[in-house]
């Protein structure tokens, strides 16, 4: 990916760009949108600037909030959801390469450090989730208001879905139960049951899990 200002190339790690110093919107770069005005007591809670209110709706209108500043979108409650499934086609399988490279590739900035913002609306601090768990973008999110997206963020998880990326944290979804499950009933077996069940038979995955949750 290169500066849209210079064509000098993108650091891996982030949109702005070593050579001229500029920041690089791409949440929209493959949209057409409309703008709507500025939205009235809505501020970014990156830069302090008033946002900008847009439709980027093709079919049906989708209302969101953004900053020219930091290129950072505000999105009420529920409006991202639907906006990613009008924009993506159904996707039947996951493309498991296509899905690595979006992932070690990202289009936002990977953050150093961690920062709590507050949400555009009731001014409270949002909480920082990993959206769907796996997709590798950390989203903020106030759950009476909506969720917040850094530059890039909109085109990671539009580009992540595409690939699959739905399907994975429906897999990963599905495994995590599974090993609930699991480890309820291994916990009410004796140890010599488990020795001759096949329990302890190597799994990575039951590893991971294993990992994860302290087993």
């Amino acid at each position: 990916m290169r500066c849209r200002f210079c064509s000098a190339p993108l650091p891996k790690s982030g949109l702005v760009c070593k050579y001229c110093g500029k920041r690089n919107p791409v949440n929209l770069d493959s949209f057409s949108y409309k703008k709507e005005g500025v939205s009235k007591g809505i501020n970014c809670p990156v830069c302090s600037m008033s946002l900008e209110k847009i439709d980027i709706g093709q079919k049906e209108s989708f209302i969101a909030h953004r900053c020219i500043k930091c290129d950072g979108i505000f999105f009420e409650k529920h409006e991202l959801e639907r906006m990613l499934e009008s924009y993506t086609n159904k996707v039947y399988s996951i493309d498991r390469n296509i899905l690595r490279f979006v992932t070690n590739h990202p289009r936002h900035e990977r953050e150093k450090n961690i920062l709590y913002k507050k949400c555009p609306v009731c001014k409270k601090t949002m909480q920082r989730r990993n959206y769907k768990s796996v997709s590798g973008v950390i989203i903020d999110r106030c759950h009476e208001h909506g969720v917040w997206l850094d530059a890039g963020e909109l085109r990671q998880l539009l580009e992540w879905k595409k690939a699959g990326g739905e399907l994975k944290a429906k897999e990963y979804e599905k495994r995590k139960t599974e090993y609930k499950t699991f480890s309820v009933a291994s916990s009410n077996t004796n140890p010599f049951e488990k020795e001759h069940s096949g329990l302890f038979d190597f799994d990575p995955l039951d590893r991971f899990f294993r990992w994860v949750y302290g087993f």
